[in-house]
């Protein structure tokens, strides 16, 4: 039945977000200019060298999240989440009991030695998101949780080429992706032609200004499922030695009630490592450049103003200001954002990413 919703979902935000021809295309440098100019605003935006993308492009490459929300009931003033069709409880396991929570946190510090916390991914020209971040997520737990005795990637493209629950480049949900890793689980790998562990990356790097690899590429393919063949030859460690599973995942607080979310997902955080979090992407974020990304109907006049959804990795929380938020990787090369990352305003839901927050417990 939830897939029936999730499928109804998906039709909707087509229809609704793809469907007008005349507005697909965003004025970057308008809304970078309304967002700067506003003096309560707490982050900065820029167009990057362009003054127009197109919308169709823009989602097809970069937002690969398939949400299970209903976008004709989104109130762009409302924190409700009644409109999710999600799972209505939470699975909460291994999770400290409410330990004391510090103010501050960056999972890049307190891990130094875990190499893949700091790694900022790039999806390409492919919405395959889902299974980045998802990878970047269980990368750092096992690292974590074997005390730096695992200290290397998983493979995101195995990830997106095998995971046949999901659609590869057409985008996926993250509830599936931790159930194939419980199932099957995942081979290492890095990024393109990195030579790191068993399947790197298949996709060109897609950063916003290289002249090789542009990033206005038509949507790429998604490359088949090698199984656990790797391209990089001169790896030798066996499957049994290669693929990890996790012997249990969940979701991270409520979808519906939010009001302790925020501390469910810290205390998650600190307890296991990063967590893969969902979000609704509006046309002004395509244009964050540095700050605390805080969403506002700016432009409200319909759902042209929703693009899609995207998964990322939340790695820590601060205060700047009094302006409380999350720290977050995301999958669109170093070029973007701060050196790859975003800040987003925290304990308050904003974009709903406090609502799709899942995580899962390594077997090792």
């Amino acid at each position: 039945m939830a897939s029936v919703f999730f499928a109804f979902a998906l039709c909707v935000f087509i229809t609704t977000t793809l469907g007008n021809e005349q507005n697909n295309v965003i004025n970057l440098r308008e809304i970078a200019e309304k967002v700067n100019s506003d003096p309560d605003s707490t982050w900065k935006a820029s167009a990057y060298g362009q003054e127009f993308i197109d919308t169709n492009e823009f989602v097809k490459n970069r937002l690969g999240l398939q949400l299970p929300i209903d976008l004709k009931n989104i109130d762009p003033n409302s924190n409700a989440n009644q409109f999710f069709t999600g799972p209505k409880k939470s699975k909460i396991t291994k999770v400290g009991a409410m330990q004391y929570l510090p103010l501050e946190y960056d999972a890049r510090k307190y891990y130094s030695k875990c190499r893949s916390i700091g790694l900022i991914r790039d999806q390409s020209n492919c919405g395959s998101c889902w299974a980045v971040s998802a990878a970047s997520v269980f990368s750092d737990r096992i690292c974590i949780h074997s005390e730096g005795r695992y200290n290397f990637s998983l493979s995101g493209h195995y990830t997106m080429s095998c995971d046949k629950r999901n659609y590869g480049c057409n985008g996926g949900y993250l509830d599936k992706v931790w159930k194939f890793y419980y199932e099957t689980g995942c081979i290492t790998g890095g990024e393109f032609q990195s030579d790191e562990g068993c399947q790197d990356y298949g996709l060109k790097h897609c950063g916003r200004f290289p002249k090789k690899y542009p990033c206005s590429m038509p949507l790429a393919y998604t490359p088949r499922c090698l199984k656990t063949r790797c391209t990089n030859e001169w790896y030798k460690y066996t499957k049994e030695k290669d693929i990890f599973t996790v012997d249990d995942y969940y979701q991270v607080g409520d979808t519906y009630i939010t009001l302790f979310n925020e501390f469910l997902i810290k205390d998650e955080i600190l307890t296991n490592g990063p967590v893969q979090a969902g979000f609704l992407v509006y046309k002004d974020f395509v244009t964050y450049k540095s700050g605390i990304y805080n969403h506002k109907p700016y432009f409200w006049e319909d759902f042209d103003d929703i693009l899609g959804g995207h998964a990322v990795k939340i790695i820590g929380w601060g205060e700047e200001k009094g302006v409380k938020y999350w720290i977050v990787a995301n999958s669109w090369t170093e070029e973007w954002g701060e050196k790859g990352t975003f800040r987003i305003a925290r304990g308050k839901n904003n974009c709903f990413i406090e609502s799709m927050v899942y995580a899962g417990i390594p077997d090792i």
